[in-house]
């Protein structure tokens, strides 16, 4: 997947293609795009099915001759949409119409962000957006200070959510878009602390080293400052990563370790890795985070190249287990890009 950078600004527009996310009772939002040069044969983008911003839930569209797209998505409530991974999303609310202007650089293969933007897009355009899952190293290459990092991590957590609540009590957000953003936020420094403990744990296992009881104590801290049934938990583009996390606590804290490798090696060997995470996780997540989670790991397992023996099998239990589930078109192509890859 080839995603890219994109600037943004808002006029009205025509839309031209149409992506039905939820409910088509909710009003049209409509993205328009124009590229000034250097005009891409398509556009790959992030469909917020459900709200979210996976980059396994992606979709593509085919500038015309002049450079210009548009796009047309239907949302309850708002939501994010990416070009790039470690870019800056754009942020959407139902009804409203936005445009995007992209400055391609063909040496980079990037776009570069430009134009008048609201002030929710340019504050969030300014915060980070290094991959939370290496953004440790930002406060320290030493990971061992767990506990400095974690702490610079929170602080600066803490100023982020200041900021939002003070855009939103001077009327620049709406209380949904103040939730989203702060949930977002919030999912992103404790991936990242939660990535820091996860590290340090398997570097002390690897050197047979006593594991500290505070160094579960912040994995812990940081896998429930999102709850489970918090209604914007599956619409940051870090979502996947966060349950992931929450996944490896469970694993960590309720199983022995030393007999979960052993099993981990018989299911890697039996080619059953991807079959075994989905019975792990129908003890640790339910309904939409369930079936969210289980979409989602396809897309993971092709990005890492491990694939069951038969992931056939997988696919139609996942259709079974959510006959009504809006991920299956997304989850059907990925499966498509695995057994070719096997192939």
């Amino acid at each position: 997947m080839n995603f890219q950078r994109v600037s943004l600004n808002f006029i009205l527009i025509l839309p031209v293609m149409f992506f039905s996310c939820n409910s088509s009772k909710n009003p049209e939002t409509v993205i328009t795009g124009q590229f000034m040069e250097h005009i891409p044969e398509e556009i790959t983008f992030t469909t917020p099915v459900n709200g979210t911003a996976f980059a396994g839930f992606f979709n593509r569209i085919s500038p015309d001759s002049l450079g210009g797209f548009n796009i047309l998505v239907n949302i309850p409530r708002p939501a994010f949409v990416n070009f790039s991974y470690e870019t800056p999303c754009l942020i959407i609310e139902p009804g409203k119409q936005y445009r995007i202007i992209l400055q391609a650089d063909p040496r980079k293969g990037s776009f570069t962000l430009a134009g008048d933007l609201s002030i929710a897009q340019q504050f969030y355009n300014g915060l980070p957006h290094l991959n939370p899952m290496f953004c440790i190293y930002e406060y320290g290459e030493d990971i061992v200070h767990y506990s400095n990092i974690s702490h610079k991590l929170c602080d600066a957590l803490q100023k982020e959510s200041d900021a939002i609540c003070d855009l939103f009590r001077q009327g620049h957000l709406s209380e949904d878009l103040r939730d989203l953003l702060l949930t977002d936020r919030i999912i992103y420094y404790n991936l990242a602390r939660a990535v820091l403990a996860s590290r340090n744990h398997l570097e002390m296992r690897r050197n047979e080293l006593p594991l500290p009881a505070d160094l579960f104590e912040m994995w812990g801290e940081a896998i429930s400052a999102v709850p489970l049934n918090d209604r914007f938990l599956l619409h940051s583009l870090y979502s996947y990563d966060y349950l992931l996390m929450h996944f490896w606590f469970r694993i960590y804290t309720e199983f022995d370790y030393d007999q979960f490798v052993e099993l981990r090696n018989q299911k890697r060997d039996q080619g059953l890795t991807h079959r075994h995470n989905l019975q792990l996780a129908e003890n640790f997540f339910q309904d939409e985070v369930l079936e969210f989670f289980t979409a989602g790991s396809f897309y993971y397992q092709h990005m890492r190249r491990q694939y069951d023996q038969d992931q056939q099998l997988i696919l139609d239990q996942f259709k079974s287990k959510f006959p009504a589930s809006n991920y299956t078109s997304f989850v059907e192509a990925t499966f498509a890009l695995m057994t070719g890859t096997r192939q």
